[in-house]
């Protein structure tokens, strides 16, 4: 039987502090491939419409890739946003990891 497929992502959360409305901010996550085989992930759709990723989404065999996240201020509502994102790979939806964005904007 193949091997289960596993990742993990770091950090589990990044709070991107305080951005005006109409500015952006990145961040990077790391996510680790625990498995012997190639994993293609899917990053899910952000709540806010405001968030933007990055990432190359196959990742090798115990290796691993950078999801870039950026908030656009522009399209963010003011105030806290907090938004938690699913990573989960495209061939089972089911093996999933998740991490958090957390910022104010004003």
């Amino acid at each position: 039987a193949p091997a289960a497929v596993s990742f993990r992502i770091t950090p589990t959360t990044a709070d991107y502090g305080t951005i005006r409305k109409g500015t952006r901010a990145v961040r990077q996550f790391q996510v680790a491939n625990t498995s012997d085989t190639v994993t293609e992930i899917d990053v899910s759709r952000s709540a806010c419409r405001c968030l933007y990723y990055d990432y190359n989404a196959k990742i090798p065999a115990n290796g691993k890739e950078t999801i870039t996240v950026t908030i656009d201020g522009a399209r963010a509502k003011a105030g806290p946003l907090q938004e938690q994102v699913e990573v989960h790979a495209k061939k089972d939806p089911s093996i999933s990891s998740t991490f958090t964005v957390q910022a104010t904007i004003k």
